[in-house]
């Protein structure tokens, strides 16, 4: 049996690497709750999502690295002045091969991933990518014998 990591990542789609639950932010937060969620998760990008919690944008910590310098101001910025538009979207039945590339094409390390291209499900990264990919590879190696 010849599987090669391409192989592993045409079969599986983001969904499969995503966990239930990812935290998003809404648009109204202001910056000090926006800064409790980098200290309460480990993630280094998250979805902004206005009342109807439809994705709006995304926060990252080069979005909050500036307003960090100015505490006097953080209880009246809100999520919604410092997020970015989300540059990349993608439908969490969307294989990983495919968004690699879109990824790689656009000179992104992250997506945002939905389930209707509005309803945020998580962000994923490339390195989340590949090491599912290297994991699921040499789990079907294992299972072959061939490890």
């Amino acid at each position: 049996m010849n599987i090669t990591e391409y192989d592993i990542k045409k079969k599986f789609l983001l969904k499969d690497l995503l966990q239930e639950g990812y935290p998003v932010i809404k648009e109204n937060m202001n910056v000090n709750q926006v800064f409790s969620f980098f200290n309460q998760y480990d993630y280094s990008y998250y979805p902004v999502v206005n009342n109807d919690n439809n994705l709006i944008g995304v926060i990252s910590f080069e979005n909050i690295r500036n307003t960090l310098l100015s505490s006097e101001l953080n209880n009246m910025i809100l999520a919604i002045d410092i997020m970015s538009r989300a540059e990349l979207i993608e439908n969490e039945d969307e294989n990983l091969y495919d968004t690699e590339v879109k990824m790689k094409k656009a000179g992104l390390d992250y997506i945002i991933v939905t389930h209707d291209n509005k309803t945020v499900k998580g962000v994923i990264d490339l390195n989340q990518i590949k090491h599912y990919a290297q994991k699921e590879l040499l789990h079907i190696q294992k299972l072959a014998g061939a490890v």
